[in-house]
């Protein structure tokens, strides 16, 4: 399935940032699935769930009653062992009610999702915080202090360049914009090899550069842009020797504007983006949003999904801001 990302998400997810902890526990923004259980809570008189792992659970359940499998167990026994096991996020979370029901199986299917670890009983916990309100999420994290940035090799050198990792863009005449709407399709230029985790690091007003991600938080360069109109094949310059005399009138409307199609962000070392060329590889931490990021000189207009149509990579539109 696709991982998209609501607004009301990417805001959170950009809140939390690199992680943000209160007192023992630690709050991050990451895929999870698989089986597990759904303990059911309330924050503030919303019903909700704390999603854990099928093995985070039966360990839990064994190391303290030496029975792993719920079913051999008495129900008061497993609501008690319940609330023992959020009592560590609700010293964080004071308006969090753990409910006297049973937990239940549940297959959580592959998401982004907010996750608090914490350790109990020298067993670590992955929360997910399962059918939450964005907004009560939103209103408790913005609270917490964040944790510092990552940081890059030996001298734990923090991070410093941020930008763009690009599908592809799509080069539209300024009638064309104010003619888009939610449904269209949009068919992406120099569309990347997105399958063998290639993707273009695009800077503004800079050159474009092709690289392959690995997940040993690597990427190598694999070519270096520095024209889009020559990448395309595109005859858009001046004719050679032109002078104001015989230049062309030229309509506004007919001016191209470039759509960026961003899947997500990349930070590296400051000094190595001075110094980049083909073939080299450096470290570097990216993080994909699950959905297409349309931009305009840097400015978000937009948001869609990516479409394979036969050897052409199409975006359609699912939120247009451009008035």
């Amino acid at each position: 399935m696709q991982l998209t990302l609501s607004p009301e998400l990417k805001e959170l997810s950009a809140l939390i940032g690199n992680g943000r902890t209160q007192g023992a526990v630690t709050t991050t923004f990451k895929v999870m699935e698989g089986k597990g259980v759904c303990l059911p809570v309330s924050i503030e008189g919303v019903n909700c769930g704390i999603w854990l792992s099928e093995q985070e659970w039966a360990s839990w359940l064994e190391s303290v009653l030496a029975v792993s499998d719920p079913n051999c167990l008495n129900n008061d026994l497993l609501v008690g062992m319940s609330h023992w096991l959020l009592s560590s996020l609700q010293r964080v979370l004071p308006l969090l009610v753990v409910s006297n029901q049973l937990s239940r199986p549940y297959d959580l299917l592959k998401q982004w999702a907010v996750v608090c670890t914490f350790t109990l009983e020298n067993q670590q916990f992955n929360a997910v915080l399962f059918d939450w309100p964005p907004m009560k999420l939103h209103k408790i994290f913005a609270d917490w202090p964040s944790d510092p940035p990552s940081s890059l090799g030996s001298k734990s050198q923090s991070l410093g360049y941020q930008c763009g990792l690009v599908a592809g863009w799509c080069r539209l005449s300024l009638t064309q914009l104010r003619t888009l709407k939610v449904g269209d399709g949009l068919r992406v230029c120099a569309a990347a090899d997105l399958e063998n985790n290639c993707c273009w690091l695009w800077q503004l007003g800079g050159p474009q550069f092709y690289i392959r991600l690995s997940e040993e938080n690597q990427m190598t360069i694999q070519n270096i842009n520095q024209d889009i109109d020559e990448l395309l094949h595109l005859d858009t310059n001046t004719i050679a020797g032109s002078t104001v005399e015989n230049l062309n009138s030229v309509s506004l409307d007919a001016l191209t504007k470039t759509l960026v199609m961003e899947i997500g962000r990349l930070e590296m070392k400051i000094e190595d983006i001075k110094a980049i060329s083909v073939g080299q590889t450096l470290a570097c931490e990216s993080t994909c949003y699950g959905e297409v990021g349309i931009r305009l000189d840097g400015q978000q207009v937009g948001s869609g999904n990516l479409v394979r149509c036969g050897e052409e990579l199409l975006v359609r539109i699912d939120r247009w801001e451009l008035k």
